[in-house]
């Protein structure tokens, strides 16, 4: 073509070349993360029956996540560290037209996930701060030391958030914005070591048999105002 008589021709063989060059280089990858890719996955995402299906067929994030290490190339820990080292070995890789689609549906069905999990985890984030607040306001919380009970509650119920020490605890209370009120760490962890026991039948090395029940009851009725909110 360079050498055709025709100038149309000569002129689609530079053409021709100035793609072949240039559609590998940095720039070209930028433009598709930028532009191909992002909207891709955002079309996805946004496909509400598209993640149902998905969950439907019993797909979840860790299953999704192993299905794209698998991916060949290293493909997806690429796209999980570098997005630019990601396009760029996606487009070396030549998949085949079926697998390439199956990979970025996968990563928009991930995308969807995350989101859709960090969503559920604010509106839990928010129902446990206001009902710990309710808790305050109708004086189930009478001691310092009450939010304790709060703490085992969480522990024992698998769909909160659970805490290995006194100090992750309040460190998660300050960031939900309950921030008055809240006891020391040794003073929880001094109470937390006097619970014996399961939740509801918590006994204390410190408390009688009144006491016994209405710090059995914190747990109860905070554990209540969450099936509630």
């Amino acid at each position: 073509m360079k050498d055709s008589a025709i100038r149309e021709a000569r002129e689609e063989s530079d053409r021709l070349l100035y793609t072949m060059i240039h559609r590998g280089s940095p720039e070209r990858m930028k433009w598709w993360l930028e532009h191909c890719l992002a909207n891709y996955l955002l079309e996805t995402r946004n496909d509400e029956a598209l993640l149902k299906v998905y969950e439907c067929a019993n797909y979840t994030l860790e299953r999704v996540e192993g299905l794209l290490h698998q991916a060949p190339g290293n493909l997806f820990p690429f796209y999980m560290g570098t997005k630019d080292k990601f396009a760029s070995h996606l487009y070396y890789a030549a998949l085949p037209h079926e697998l390439y689609t199956r990979l970025l549906t996968l990563l928009a069905v991930r995308e969807a996930m995350l989101e859709k999990k960090e969503s559920e985890n604010e509106n839990v984030n928010d129902k446990i701060a206001r009902s710990i607040e309710t808790l305050r306001q109708e004086g189930e919380l009478k001691h310092l030391y009450d939010i304790t009970w709060v703490m085992i509650g969480m522990n024992a119920t698998p769909e909160l958030p659970s805490f290995d020490t006194p100090s992750s605890f309040l460190d998660y209370m300050v960031r939900l914005g309950v921030k008055k009120g809240l006891p020391s760490r040794s003073t929880i962890s001094k109470y937390y070591d006097k619970a014996f026991g399961e939740y509801p039948n918590l006994t204390f090395t410190d408390a009688d048999g009144n006491e016994t029940k209405r710090r059995n009851n914190v747990i109860k009725r905070f554990l209540n105002l969450m099936k509630r909110e």
